[in-house]
This record gives C-alpha cells, sequence and structure tokens, in this order.
C-alpha cells in the first residue's frame, strides 16, 4: 500500500531548524491570540455582572452587541484582510485586539470600583461595547485569514 505523499511523488518533509522555530512560535502565537480572545470574552461577561449585580442585561448586550458586529462586518473586514498584505494585516489585528481588550478591562474595572451616576456608567458601558466589537472583528478577521491559509495549504499538496 502506497501513502498519499508515495503516489505523487512528494517527498514527506518534516520542517527543520530556523523553519521549526518559526512554526512553534506561530503556532504559540496563534494560541495566545485565541486564548486573548476567550479570556476576555468570559471576563467582560463577569465584569458587568459585578458592575451590574442586580441584573444580567448589560452582560446579555454586549454578548450581543459584539456577535452582531462579527456577523454584520465580518464580511468587509475579510475583504479587507484579503486585499491587504498578509503579515501587515495580522500584525495589525493582534495590535488591535491587544488595545483594545486592554482599555476595555480598564473600563470594566473602573465601572466596578467607581462610584458614578448611572449615566457616566452607562456611557462608558456603551464605550466598552464599541471597544468589544473592535477586539471581536480582529479576532474574526485575523482566525479567517490564518485558518484559511492553513486550509489551502493542505488542499495545495492532496493529491488531484
Amino acid at each position: 500500500m502506497t501513502s498519499a505523499s508515495e503516489a505523487t511523488n512528494i517527498p514527506p518533509t518534516t520542517p527543520t531548524g530556523p523553519k521549526k522555530l518559526s512554526l512553534v512560535l506561530f503556532y504559540s502565537s496563534h494560541f495566545l491570540f485565541t486564548w486573548n480572545d476567550r479570556v476576555w470574552e468570559f471576563a467582560s461577561v463577569i465584569f458587568l455582572i459585578a458592575a451590574y449585580p442586580r441584573t444580567l442585561q448589560p452582560s446579555s448586550i454586549f454578548g450581543l452587541v459584539t456577535t452582531a458586529s462579527a456577523i454584520l462586518f465580518g464580511p468587509s473586514v475579510g475583504r479587507w484582510f484579503d486585499s491587504s498584505e498578509r503579515l501587515e494585516a495580522v500584525r495589525a489585528a493582534i495590535l488591535i485586539q491587544r488595545v483594545m481588550v486592554a482599555i476595555g478591562c480598564v473600563l470594566l474595572w473602573l465601572m466596578i470600583w467607581e462610584d458614578w451616576g448611572d449615566g457616566l456608567k452607562d456611557g462608558v458601558f456603551a464605550v466598552t461595547n464599541l471597544l468589544g466589537c473592535f477586539a471581536r472583528l480582529a479576532f474574526v478577521g485575523k482566525t479567517a485569514s490564518i485558518e484559511r491559509d492553513w486550509v489551502c495549504q493542505d488542499f495545495d499538496t492532496w493529491p488531484n
């Protein structure tokens, strides 16, 4: 029985040296990027529950708004990733996501610990929603871009 690589005369290769290190760093970066998004999703809901202890409405609104932004603007973000240089787009997405999450965490912390009036607190909540939308769109764009390349790379090596 012959393997797929023997049938198409493609020698099986295992990355070595600098290429292996690059792959380890790349996969580690993708893991940490995804982990950052998942922790942000979890923590933002917990912080919103702490900021508004008598209701789950703000955390529900946050989840709805960020998911709706991904549904509505995801195709535009995907087109931008497809039309721009891939590495620069991925770097921009990482930077945008990290900055939005950092600012969002500070705002959520302030919502919990500062005794503001309801109007100012709701305004900060609105800004937090906007930051969450940008963080979600950066995650969607980077993830779609990277995983699309993985699928395309896999299909290029498949026998016809």
